[in-house]
C-alpha cells in the first residue's frame, strides 16, 4: 500500500472523528491535584492541589508525601470520567492514610476553557484532516505535499487525542489519548515539521538537510521512554507512569533540548530562503514557532518549581500549539503553489456563503425588529394587534430587494479576496488583447501575448502558430514541455477549429490541451495553444473567454499589418514581459 493511499485512508477516518470530538459532550472528570518529585523534595509527593478541586476538600495539600499507586490502578486514579472514585494514601509520619474522593465536572472558568479546548482541538483536527487530503490530492510537488500532508495528519491526530480524552468517558482510553500517547505524537509531529523544512522552502542549507535525522531519533528516542513505561500498568512493579505527566527537573530541561531542533529549522529556514518563498516562510516559521513555545512552556515553568500547566490549566497550550501548528501551514499551502486555492473555493461555495449570509440576516433583522418594539417602544406584537405574519411579509420584502445587492457585494468581496491573483491574471490577458491593437510587429504581439498566458494562467505550454502554405506553423513559444513544431491543414486541431469555429480541448501533444482560433473573415489565420495547467484543474469560462480575445486580436492584427511575420521559424519566449516596440 502506498504512502499516499495511507494518508488518505487515516485522514478520511479522521475526519467523522473530529466532528464527534466538537459535538459530544464533556465526561472527562476533574480532580483537581498531582502528585509528582522535585529537586527539594525527590520523594513522590502532592506537587499541586486546586483549592476549588474535590481533592483539597478532602484535606490534601500540596507537599503531602504520597504512597503512589501502582499499575492500572495509577492510570484510574489519576484521572477519570466523572464519579470516578480516586484513593490518594498520604504519609502522616508512621502511619498511611487513606483519603477518597470523587472526580467532579468541570466548574467556572475551567469548564469554560475545557470547552473551548475541546472545540479548538476538534475543528484543528477536522481542518489538519481535511487539508491533508487536499494536499495529497491536488500537490504540485508530490514530495513536499506528502511531508506537507503527513504534518497535517499527525499533528491532527495530536489535536484528535486532545480533545477525545475530554469526552471518551473511559478511564483507559483516556489515559492513553491524553497521556501515553501525547510524548510520541508531539515528537512525531516535530520530526514530521523539521522533515519538512529539509525540503522547503528553497534554497536547503546543510543544517536542515541534517536536521530530520535529529528529529527522527527524538522520536525514537520518547517512543522508547513511553515504551518503557508500559509494563508498569501490567506488572505493578514501580509508579514511573504517573511521573510522565509531571516531569522532574532533569526531564524538564531534556525534553526542552529535544524540542530544539524545530526550532533552529524554523530560524534557518527564515535565514536562508529565497526571496519567493520569503512570505511563505516566515508565516510558516513564525507560527511554528510559537507552537514550540507553547509546547516548551510547561517544562520552562516546572524549571521554576511550579506544575500548574501540567494539570488541566495547562490544557488551553496543547490546542493553541495543535492550532498555530495547522494554521502555520495552512498558508503557504493554500497561497504559495503547493495547491491553487481555486479548488477549494467556488463560485458554488461563494453562493452558498451569500445565501447562508442573507438567511442569517433575515433572522437576525427579524428578531431585531420585534425587540425594539418591546423593549423600545413598550409593546409587542399581540399588544398592538398586528399579525406576525405583517412584520415578517414586510422583512420578507425589504431583503428580497436588497438581496442583489448583497449577493453582489458579497461576491464581490470574497472574489477579490481569495482569487486576487487570478482575477489580475485575466485582466493582463485582457489589456494585452486591447494593446495588441496599437502594434506594428506580429513578432512582437505573439512574444508578448505567450510571455503574458504564461504569467497570467500558470499553463504548462503556450505556443503561437499561424498560417504557412499549406501548414500551420509554431512562431512562438514557452514553457516546460515542447508543443508540435506543426500542424497540417488537415490535422484534427486546425479541422475542428475551421469547423466548428470556437475553442476545443484536445489530448494532443499535451493532456488538455486547448486550443483557441484565430478567426477573421471565417479563415483560420492561426490559433492559440495552450498546455494543460500545471495544478490540473479544467480551463474555467472567463479564462477561455480571456484566450479568445487575445487570438482574436492577433488574429486580426496579423491581417491588418502590412509586414509580413516570418513563419517556419520557433521563437521561446520567456515568461517575464516583453514590452511592445
Amino acid at each position: 500500500m502506498s504512502k499516499r493511499a495511507v494518508v488518505l485512508g487515516l485522514a478520511g477516518l479522521g475526519i467523522p472523528l473530529a466532528l464527534l470530538v466538537v459535538l459530544l459532550p464533556i465526561t472527562w472528570g476533574y480532580g483537581g491535584y498531582l502528585f509528582g518529585s522535585t529537586s527539594a523534595q525527590p520523594a513522590p509527593h502532592i506537587v499541586y492541589a486546586d483549592p476549588s478541586g474535590p481533592a483539597y476538600r478532602a484535606g490534601i495539600r500540596p507537599g503531602d508525601p504520597v504512597v503512589p499507586p501502582r499499575g492500572m490502578q495509577a492510570v484510574i486514579e489519576l484521572a477519570g470520567p466523572i464519579g470516578t472514585v480516586a484513593t490518594v494514601r498520604l504519609i502522616r509520619g508512621d502511619r498511611v492514610r487513606d483519603v477518597s474522593f470523587a472526580f467532579v465536572p468541570y466548574s467556572g472558568r475551567l469548564a469554560a476553557q475545557q470547552q473551548i479546548n475541546k472545540i479548538v482541538n476538534g475543528l484543528a483536527a477536522l481542518a489538519a484532516f481535511v487539508l491533508a487530503i487536499v494536499v495529497v490530492l491536488r500537490a504540485q510537488d508530490r514530495r513536499i505535499g506528502m511531508r506537507a500532508a503527513t504534518v497535517l495528519l499527525i499533528g491532527g491526530t495530536l489535536a484528535l487525542a486532545l480533545g477525545g480524552g475530554l469526552v471518551c468517558g473511559n478511564a483507559i482510553v483516556g489515559a492513553v489519548l491524553y497521556q501515553l500517547l501525547l510524548f510520541p505524537l508531539r515528537n512525531a509531529t516535530l520530526w514530521a515539521a523539521v522533515a519538512l523544512l529539509g525540503v522547503f522552502p528553497p534554497p536547503v542549507s546543510r543544517l536542515r538537510r541534517w536536521l530530520p535525522t535529529a528529529a527522527a531519533l527524538v522520536f525514537v528516542y520518547t517512543v522508547y521512554v513511553v515504551a518503557s513505561r508500559v509494563p508498569s500498568l501490567f506488572t505493578g512493579e514501580d509508579a514511573r507512569w504517573p511521573l510522565l505527566t509531571s516531569p522532574g527537573p532533569g526531564q524538564a530541561i531534556l525534553v526542552i533540548v529535544l524540542l530544539l531542533p524545530l526550532a533552529i529549522a524554523c530560524v534557518d529556514a527564515m535565514i536562508t530562503t529565497d526571496d519567493e518563498h520569503a512570505a511563505a516562510t516566515r508565516w510558516l516559521c513564525s507560527l511554528w514557532l510559537v507552537s514550540w513555545v507553547f509546547d516548551v512552556l510547561p517544562f520552562a515553568v516546572a524549571l521554576a518549581g511550579s506544575k500548574i500547566l501540567f494539570t488541566h490549566y495547562g490544557d488551553v497550550l496543547g490546542a493553541g500549539s495543535v492550532a498555530f501548528l495547522a494554521l502555520g501551514i495552512a498558508y503557504p499551502v493554500l497561497r504559495h503553489r503547493m495547491i491553487d486555492l481555486n479548488i477549494l473555493i467556488s463560485r458554488a461555495t461563494v453562493f452558498t456563503i451569500v445565501s447562508l449570509i442573507i438567511v442569517a440576516l433575515f433572522v437576525s433583522i427579524e428578531w431585531g425588529a420585534s425587540r425594539v418594539l418591546e423593549r423600545v417602544l413598550g409593546i409587542t406584537i399581540e399588544r398592538a394587534n398586528v399579525p406576525s405574519q405583517v412584520i415578517t411579509f414586510v422583512l420578507v420584502i425589504f431583503l428580497g430587494l436588497s438581496a442583489r445587492w448583497i449577493h453582489r457585494f458579497v461576491e464581490g468581496t470574497m472574489m477579490r479576496a481569495f482569487f486576487r491573483k487570478r482575477l489580475r491574471g485575466l485582466a493582463d490577458i485582457e489589456a494585452c488583447a486591447e494593446e495588441i491593437d496599437v502594434a506594428t510587429d506580429v513578432r512582437a504581439i505573439t512574444d508578448v501575448a505567450v510571455a503574458t498566458v504564461m504569467r497570467s494562467l500558470d499553463v504548462c505550454a503556450c505556443s503561437i502558430y499561424l498560417h504557412d502554405g499549406s501548414a500551420y506553423a509554431r512562431t512562438a513559444t514557452s514553457g516546460a514541455i515542447d508543443l508540435p513544431e506543426r500542424y497540417g491543414f488537415n490535422d484534427v486541431a486546425p479541422l475542428k477549429l475551421r469547423r466548428w469555429r470556437r475553442h476545443v480541448e484536445l489530448q494532443d501533444g499535451s493532456p488538455g490541451t486547448l486550443f483557441l482560433p484565430m478567426l477573421v473573415r471565417g479563415d483560420l489565420l492561426g490559433f492559440v495553444a495552450c498546455g494543460a495547467k500545471i495544478d490540473r484543474t479544467t480551463f474555467l469560462d472567463d479564462e477561455i473567454a480571456a484566450l479568445t480575445k487575445l487570438a482574436h486580436h492577433i488574429g486580426l492584427a496579423q491581417a491588418t499589418l502590412a509586414a509580413p511575420v516570418a513563419v517556419g521559424r520557433t521563437q521561446r519566449v520567456s515568461a517575464k514581459p516583453v514590452l511592445l516596440r
